[in-house]
């Protein structure tokens, strides 16, 4: 007999409607992107996710590892190998038992250390990712979660500023890329160079800053992604920059405050050459008029008077020359006069509290994994990639 449930719903019917959804949960999967591997000591297993039941018969494992091994262990490869419903995962080709172990329970993935597994061999394994096809699917399964921090507020006391990480069982490759993915604490126009932010080893991603658009005048943060041995380091110089491929100045409080000053001083200078100039120049025209009033002059006195004109005409012409480049020296200096409050308001407003947000990446095949990241960015993995750095 049926039994009729509160609202006039029948139990038997709700039943059906649970196995009809698959609400039990065995017909989709949820593999996880990322996964951190247990300590060697810990002998109990962990969940990498699950698959449809219906799946899991003709399911096939794949150890992906040809470019991330560790520095911990010989550049070779991890394999597993499928023997009576599990697999068995080994470093090939080290001979013994193998490292760890990964099988279904119903629809449940589990990987397992074998009670025996080395450290100096099954380090490396965190750098791999795990394959898994099913049905119509292949999913990645990153064997390693990034390590995450809060970025280190800028110093803008220095022109450089440095932030590195320690990461255990750092890949021995050099396809790794770093992503720069804001600045936090800034809420201006940022353009980036290279546009799509992501550079490999030692090559740079600047963060543009254009704090006075009347003028020509950009702050730069030029980051580099460095490694040395289980340390990477990103390395971050600040500049200001004048006009379209001008000389890149340290963007320092100390230094911007300076060159508000110099800049106040040789605006000063510069006004009172330009008057004492303007001034000279006038008088030596006046005197090249007089000279050409008519006069009755032998040959001689022809000549000479001659060369006397055409020597006061070249100094009028380089003088007027001179006052031009004055004329036009003035008004920019003058621009950047009135932009340097904003900069040195800029620098105050970003030291010690604006942050570089970034994100560590490496290869393993077409898959990215991320090695770490700071507080703001992102940490799961960007979409698989054709490209190499």
């Amino acid at each position: 007999m049926c039994m009729v449930l509160r609202g006039g719903v029948c139990r038997c019917a709700v039943a059906a409607v649970i196995v009809l959804l698959g609400v039990s949960g065995t017909t989709r999967a949820e593999l996880q992107q990322q996964v951190e591997l247990p300590k060697l000591t810990t002998q109990e297993p962990i969940e990498l996710g699950t698959i449809p039941e219906a799946e899991v018969a003709e399911c096939k494992l794949t150890v992906l590892n040809a470019t991330a091994q560790s520095s911990n262990a010989p550049a070779r490869g991890y394999s597993c190998i499928k023997e009576n419903g599990t697999w068995y995962v080994r470093f090939d080709p080290a001979p013994g038992s193998p490292l760890a172990t990964i099988r279904f329970d119903k629809n449940r993935l589990l990987f397992q250390w074998a009670a025996d597994a080395e450290r100096s061999l099954a380090g490396g394994l965190r750098n791999c990712v795990l394959t898994v096809e099913h049905g119509k699917t292949v999913e990645a399964v990153a064997l390693r979660t990034p390590i995450r921090s809060a970025a280190k507020p800028l110093d803008l006391s220095r022109e450089t500023n440095t932030e590195a990480v320690e990461v255990d069982d750092l890949p021995a490759v050099d396809r790794f890329s770093f992503e720069v993915t804001g600045l936090q604490g800034y809420d201006g126009t940022l353009t980036f160079s290279p546009p799509e932010r992501r550079a490999g080893l030692t090559q740079p991603v600047t963060i543009v800053l254009n704090p006075v658009p009347t003028i020509s005048l950009s702050v730069q943060f030029k980051a580099t992604l460095t490694k040395l041995g289980s340390t990477l380091s990103l390395q971050v110089q600040n500049h200001a920059v004048a006009g379209q491929g001008g000389q890149a100045r340290p963007f320092t409080i100390k230094e911007v405050n300076t060159a508000l000053m110099k800049t106040k001083t040789l605006i000063t200078n510069l006004k009172s050459k330009l008057a004492k100039d303007e001034q000279l120049y006038t008088q030596l025209e006046n005197r090249l008029a007089a000279m050409n009033t008519p006069a009755n002059r032998n040959a001689k006195q022809q000549a000479a008077y001659n060369a006397q004109v055409g020597k006061l005409q070249s100094q009028l012409n380089n003088d007027k020359q001179k006052l031009d480049q004055l004329r036009i020296q003035l008004p920019t200096m003058e621009n950047q006069y009135e932009a340097l409050p904003v900069l040195a308001k800029l620098a105050t407003d970003l030291d010690g509290h604006a942050t570089i947000e970034f994100r560590v990446l490496y290869l393993v095949e077409k898959q990215f994994v991320v090695l770490y990241s700071t507080e703001h960015a992102p940490a799961t993995p960007p979409p698989p990639v054709q490209n190499v750095y």
